[in-house]
């Protein structure tokens, strides 16, 4: 008869899971500490010993336009990514920016392509990843569709139905985020939307599919849908839609519904111009596209910054 001892053993035995995907090492991260203000001082990291430092960057992501009639935005594109593994002595300093997003919340239409995040390895090679361009947010008048404004302006456009189609963040001479410099190198693609009425203000009838940078949930980019409502999150932001898919994306369900309507100003500042210069989104994920409408506003989301992540495992 096997004694309670052996059979105690033989039970934590077979509870035992055997995690072999852990990271090793020490992790140092880099992001963007400040609320509005630039990263005014460029990180730098001393080596601690001999070993072996595996470097990403990330550059920081497109953010949402502001506009203040009828229309609907384009999410913005994720920034370029790139790895990079080096053998390293104590020491020896691994020192450059994080990337920060276009924070411009007042810029009508467009906001630009947010900052690249640069680094340089002493005495050894630099590494870059550029920033994503933000969504392109058009006013709309009564003689023109919404689809149609968006090829007007050069985006890459598929007509489902009059009025209706996929629009993307990208088209000629549209500038796709790019790195260089690491022995991996991810360009950060584009993100799109999905039109289903030629009416930009039928929010239930557009979807947004916000694409994400490499090695964020997962090794490939990810593309998170975010599904526009009717009067709350923002003005049918699709606000608690965009969250909730990140959770899910990273296999985290925390996140929960906003309760904030825009327009009765629900929120802290009315959801304006700071609103405008949050960036909520987080590192390697753009911002959905925002929703204004006649006479109420909407500055859309910042990107989320750039980040550096460097994985140290010592030799000695």
């Amino acid at each position: 008869m096997a004694s309670l001892s052996s059979l105690i053993q033989t039970k934590q035995t077979l509870a035992v899971i055997a995690e072999e995907n852990l990271d090793q090492g020490q992790v140092f991260v880099f992001a963007h500490g400040r609320y509005e203000g630039q990263f005014r001082c460029n990180f730098c990291w001393v080596a601690p010993s001999n070993g072996t430092a595996t470097i990403e960057i990330w550059g920081a992501s497109g953010s949402a336009s502001k506009m203040c009639c009828c229309g609907i935005g384009l999410p913005g594109n994720p920034a370029a990514y790139a790895k990079k593994t080096v053998t390293i002595t104590s020491g020896q300093c691994v020192h450059g920016n994080t990337g920060v997003s276009c924070g411009n919340a007042s810029t009508m239409c467009f906001r630009g392509c947010s900052c690249y995040t640069g680094i340089c390895i002493e005495g050894d090679s630099c590494m870059c990843a550029e920033g994503g361009r933000a969504g392109n947010t058009p006013c709309v008048n009564s003689s023109c569709a919404i689809f149609c404004c968006f090829g007007a302006l050069g985006h890459c456009i598929t007509s489902t139905g009059t009025g209706c189609g996929i629009v993307c963040n990208n088209g000629s001479g549209f500038q796709i985020a790019q790195a260089y410099g690491g022995d991996v190198n991810c360009a950060g693609e584009f993100s799109c939307i999905e039109l289903g009425h030629c009416n930009p203000a039928c929010w239930c009838c557009h979807t947004g599919y916000v694409r994400t940078s490499a090695n964020v949930y997962g090794t490939c980019p990810a593309t998170i849908q975010v599904n526009h409502d009717s009067s709350y999150n923002r003005g049918g932001f699709g606000r608690a839609s965009f969250f909730q898919g990140l959770a899910g994306a990273s296999a985290s369900p925390t996140h929960g519904n906003f309760y904030d309507y825009c327009w009765q100003s629900g929120t802290y500042c009315g959801c304006y111009e700071t609103s405008g210069c949050v960036n909520e989104a987080p590192v390697g994920v753009p911002a959905p596209g925002s929703t204004p409408c006649s006479s109420v506003r909407d500055h859309g989301l910042r990107g989320g910054h750039g980040a550096v992540r460097i994985s140290f495992i010592s030799s000695e």
